[in-house]
């Protein structure tokens, strides 16, 4: 019988260490070995597909309401990692989109 490799999966990135469902969050788990990254997808208000866990923005971002109730661009503006740590700004951080 063969062997399998592990498969080592990181659910919401490294959500550990940076903000979870974020790039950062995910590229994080993928430098220290995950070789998968599992996240949750939302639908916004056009229609459009982005990874947020929660079907609200609170408490992970500084904005609120439903995910649904916000077009694309508006969730992507908000800040999502400063605080979890003060050097991951908005930027480092945004909810990622598909």
């Amino acid at each position: 019988m063969v062997a399998k490799p592990f498969r080592i999966m990181a659910c919401r990135g490294a959500s550990g260490y940076a903000p979870e469902n974020t790039m950062a969050a995910s590229e994080l788990a993928l430098k220290v070995g995950a070789t998968e990254v599992e996240t949750d997808d939302r639908f916004t208000k056009d229609r459009k597909v982005i990874v947020f866990h929660g079907a609200n923005l609170d408490p992970l971002t500084n904005g609120g309401a439903p995910v649904s109730s916000h077009t694309l661009e508006e969730p992507r503006r908000l800040d999502a990692g400063s605080w979890f740590k003060p050097t991951l700004d908005g930027s480092a951080a945004t909810p990622m989109r598909r």
